[in-house]
């Protein structure tokens, strides 16, 4: 049924589509993420980046541990699929990875601001990151459903534990990230529990 699903999707192929969809999807990558986290951390408001850059990472290292438990193999080589822009298509499939991450992202502004621009605007962005994925034959549909699921759910616990996190706090999510790495190592994995770890010896240090 997926498969039909994503042929459906792929029904409407041509070159503009094909642009559209590679630069939604770059949206949920990481340079991106980088580049906002960094402006809002020394430009706009410290004490919220915080929180975001936690929520944001701790859904990271979620997804990548999910994955490896997981171990969904990805749309691509199936027949009557054709998937473009693989190399953004690291590790496993389930969940997607570019829709947890633009979920957390653009929920936690959706929730903070409470403005129906940015609901609006948050919103649709999630919709065709997601779109975008099973479009261009990385994803199964379920593996973006279930993303944004894990996202908006990450972005409720993630305030209650991060809003006025103390030091041991942070100290324990250094803690259990870097032991998930035991069980569930893969490079991306590895990536996202270098930067958190790094993040919170910043905090900290500051």
């Amino acid at each position: 049924m997926e498969t039909s699903i994503i042929k459906g999707i792929q029904s409407v192929k041509s070159a503009f589509f094909d642009a559209f969809f590679e630069s939604i999807s770059f949206l949920g990558e990481e340079l991106v993420y980088i580049l906002i986290f960094s402006i809002a951390y020394w430009c706009l408001n410290k004490r919220e980046s915080i929180k975001l850059i936690l929520i944001f990472l701790v859904s990271g290292i979620v997804n990548n541990s999910l994955k490896e438990l997981i171990n969904r193999e990805r749309p691509i080589g199936v027949e009557g699929v054709e998937s473009l822009r693989e190399q953004t298509a690291t590790g496993q499939s389930m969940p997607s990875g570019h829709t947890q991450l633009a979920t957390t992202f653009y929920y936690y502004l959706i929730y903070t601001f409470k403005k129906r621009w940015i609901t609006i605007t948050a919103s649709i962005l999630i919709a065709l990151v997601a779109l975008s994925r099973v479009y261009l034959g990385v994803h199964w549909p379920s593996d973006v459903i279930v993303a944004i699921i894990l996202g908006i759910l990450i972005v409720h616990i993630g305030l209650i534990i991060y809003t006025n996190a103390s030091r041991k706090v942070l100290l324990i999510t250094l803690g259990i990230s870097n032991l998930l790495m035991i069980p569930f190592f893969s490079e991306d994995l590895l990536v996202t529990v270098s930067i958190i770890t790094g993040a919170i010896i910043g905090i900290i240090l500051e």
